[in-house]
């Protein structure tokens, strides 16, 4: 959560400078990193055993791509982010093999992208088990004081 929130930061400094290259490719940091995540829980959801499991978490094999694919036909990413991670894996790989650059349309896409990711893991945190001293700001604000 903490290299998340970090890139995110970036990112958004980033493309309030206009570098759009820089917080493109810093929101894909965020974008891809939970790609892999998800994949990783679904595989785990189907108690696969170990030397598969190892062999699909491979990221030379099981690429972005390959992932993004098997999320789609799992019912695990809708169709409307589907399309979004295609388009944005494109620009990312113009970026890395062509050298292009990055427009501020597609930059905002990929930040606002990985905002929604971001935003989604902490609504998800589990604020019962935070340490106490962490927990006591949101109980003061949760109780009015």
């Amino acid at each position: 959560m903490s290299d998340a929130l970090r890139f995110l930061l970036e990112a958004y400094t980033h493309f309030q400078n206009s570098n759009y290259l820089e917080a493109f490719v810093l929101s894909w940091l965020i974008i891809e990193k939970d790609t892999y995540a998800r994949w990783n829980r679904y595989l785990e959801e189907k108690n696969i055993g170990n030397s598969r499991k190892r062999k699909l978490e491979n990221p030379s094999t099981w690429t972005a791509d390959m992932i993004i694919e098997q999320l789609s036909l799992a019912g695990r990413i809708s169709s409307g982010d589907y399309q979004k991670l295609i388009s944005m894996k494109a620009v990312r790989n113009r970026i890395v093999h062509r050298g292009e650059r990055v427009s501020k349309e597609q930059a905002d896409e990929s930040l606002e992208f990985a905002v929604r990711i971001v935003t989604e893991e902490i609504v998800g945190l589990d604020v019962e088990h935070l340490p106490r001293s962490a927990n006591s700001s949101l109980d003061e604000s949760h109780s009015g004081k």
